[in-house]
């Protein structure tokens, strides 16, 4: 059933949720392992982890609310 199943779709997308979290905080973690971050550059760089964080969360979560929803069959 996959996806058609209400708990697996759902379990999917709460797993999704700590994925765009650790995604999140990766990306920082990256900029300053490499030496790039600095105080003023901070916000920015915490601004563009979020929004990919944002729109990984948004893309791989779609797939199986789209099927719950019955968009996909």
């Amino acid at each position: 059933l996959g996806f058609q199943d209400p708990a697996i779709a759902i379990s999917y997308v709460v797993f999704m949720v700590f994925l765009a979290l650790h995604f999140s905080h990766a990306l920082g973690s990256v900029v300053q392992t490499l030496g790039i971050l600095a105080p003023k550059h901070n916000p920015k760089i915490q601004q563009v982890s979020s929004g990919l964080a944002l729109v990984v969360f948004l893309g791989n979560s779609s797939m199986p609310i789209s099927i719950l929803l019955g968009f996909v069959k």
